[in-house]
């Protein structure tokens, strides 16, 4: 068997040493030159991938300068928009955003006061005519409670939710063997499982009107996990693939009018991260 595979090998050799004998030198030169050139820029390419990823993104997050200027040409004038975390600083600042455009705003939180003042201000500066806004209290590691809540959403907006924004989070920054269970059934429900069960709630609407838009807030801690944040980096790597899961469903079941974004932040200016940082 030895003697047979070898001499296939050897038979092999002496078949590519004549075909190279027989091509002109500079042809080969020329070949050679162009795999060195284009071995070159992927070795390049990789390398500005790694700074931008690593440092490049960092610096201008640090000095909190945009990286991309271009607004989007979205239209949400016709939609009723739901966001988990609406009390929190960022779930605070999609509200505001929405609530320029959006027909119907849908908030909820953990605190019912933070949503209470929230709505009194967008209805101080854009008039209670100008956007539809509903406030609900909701502990999302409660699911029934979250069932509940869903439930009363939907009959308050008529089964009409068109926009989704799963943004509630909540993290502990610890050892793992710090993490106590509860800690980390605590963050994987509310991090993974209430965001899928409301999008399995609203999705069959959004897929029926075919039309629909599902905003996970994930987080670039999904991408790796760093030293103390075991149980919230898991917990949004699990709601990333979910994402990009839904999306290949999507497809396949022909809904082009509904898509699922994740979206991946990196440290922000409070909320969770302010705990963090300290």
């Amino acid at each position: 068997m030895y003697s047979k595979t070898s001499g296939i090998f050897n038979a092999s050799n002496t078949l590519l040493r004549n075909y190279e004998s027989k091509v002109p030198f500079g042809f080969r030169w020329i070949i050679n030159l162009i795999e060195y050139v284009f071995t070159l820029l992927l070795f390049v390419t990789l390398i500005i991938r790694y700074v931008w990823n690593h440092t490049v993104i960092r610096i201008l997050s640090r000095f909190n300068i945009p990286i991309i200027e271009k607004r989007s040409s979205v239209s949400f004038q016709n939609d009723t928009v739901l966001i988990t975390g609406a009390g929190g600083c960022l779930g605070h600042a999609l509200a505001i955003e929405f609530a320029r455009e959006a027909r119907c705003l849908a908030l909820l939180d953990v605190q019912k006061r933070p949503l209470d003042d929230l709505k009194h201000s967008l209805q101080q500066v854009y008039g209670k005519d100008h956007c539809r806004i509903y406030t609900y209290r909701c502990d999302l590691s409660d699911l029934n409670a979250l069932k509940y809540t869903i439930t009363a959403i939907r009959e308050d907006l008529d089964d009409n939710i068109s926009v989704l924004i799963n943004c509630a989070a909540t993290a502990y920054f610890k050892d793992i063997m710090s993490h106590t269970d509860d800690e980390y059934q605590h963050t994987l429900i509310v991090n993974t499982l209430a965001p899928i069960l409301i999008t399995k709630d609203l999705l069959g609407g959004m897929i029926a009107r075919n039309h629909g838009h599902i905003v996970n807030i994930v987080s670039s801690g999904a991408l790796s996990g760093n030293a103390f944040t075991s149980s919230y980096s898991s917990s949004k790597a699990a709601l990333l693939n979910f994402t990009e899961t839904l999306n290949q469903e999507l497809i396949l079941a022909k809904a082009t009018g509904v898509r699922a974004t994740a979206v991946l932040p990196f440290y922000l200016d409070g909320g969770i991260y302010t705990t963090l940082r300290k």
